[in-house]
């Protein structure tokens, strides 16, 4: 098994206190939508306040290639309301569409991590991977930020990845000219699989994308039929060298699976949760 537990704490107060503070969140993941419902109105002033104040926290999982090591970490958002409530994403990410805030949130989020690992004497060489949304690769005040901050002595762009949610980006021709500038500047891009088979993963090569990612649990691995298909996707990006990053592992079953069928890279709960610290 690769999953990486909290190490023990050595009687310090600090590791208590972050050991706890991944337990709450993590714990949100677990509720259900009625635990907490607050109306519109508060979740998007929390949104915007979290943000004015720093009030968020970032979590880390790492994706480990399949023979256990982490070769990168994926970004998660976890905002904190003005009474120290974590609002799960279930609550505030229809919200934060709904208010146009995803550009203000991804921009802070990338802001947040930059500062905190790459604006320093010895910045970290790990790659962090951020989800971004098609409206903010529609910003040219975010382009012009990613730039400035691309041109410091830091390697920023090198250890940064976005992935990429939306099917709509590939079809914006503006927004593939933003990434087309980001590729020159360094940085790399992941999209999600969003269906369509074969097509979609040489369609994400012709692009020149760094890694596709393909959640396993769109498929039903009980049935022979979707066996085959992911097979087949996974096949078809290795004869073409794109990476592969399966995605949402969540028992040890899923984990064999795509080591036989030669994923390269791995992410789920199974592996390790999202934490406050890296691991």
């Amino acid at each position: 098994r690769m999953r990486l537990d909290p190490p023990p704490s050595i009687g310090g107060s600090v590791e208590n206190k972050k050991m706890e503070l991944n337990r709450k969140i993590n714990k949100e993941r677990a509720k259900s939508k009625d635990d907490y419902k607050p109306n519109d109105a508060v979740i998007a002033y929390n949104i915007r306040t979290g943000i004015k104040n720093r009030r968020m926290k970032l979590l880390y999982q790492p994706i480990f290639d399949t023979a256990g090591n982490v070769n990168m970490y994926e970004v998660y958002l976890r905002i904190i309301d003005d009474e120290g409530k974590v609002m799960p994403p279930s609550l505030w990410l229809p919200v934060a569409r709904k208010e146009n805030l995803f550009s203000l949130i991804d921009e802070t989020v990338v802001s947040i991590a930059v500062e905190k690992f790459f604006i320093r004497n010895n910045p970290l060489r790990m790659s962090l991977a951020f989800n971004i949304s098609g409206n903010t690769f529609g910003s040219l005040e975010f382009l012009e930020k990613l730039m400035n901050a691309s041109s410091s002595t830091y390697p920023i762009a090198e250890h940064t990845i976005f992935e990429l949610r939306s099917r709509e980006i590939i079809e914006d021709k503006r927004a593939m000219s933003f990434i087309k500038e980001c590729r020159e500047m360094g940085f790399r891009f992941s999209i999600d699989y969003f269906g369509g088979g074969t097509q979609t993963i040489k369609a994400a090569k012709t692009l020149k994308f760094d890694f596709i990612k393909i959640d396993i649990l769109q498929f039903d691995l009980n049935k022979a039929s979707d066996q085959k298909e992911f097979i087949k996707l996974i096949k078809t990006a290795e004869a073409i060298d794109l990476p592969v990053v399966i995605e949402k592992i969540e028992d040890e079953r899923m984990l064999k699976f795509c080591k036989k069928v030669g994923a390269n890279f791995v992410q789920g709960y199974h592996l390790a949760e999202p934490n406050v610290d890296l691991l």
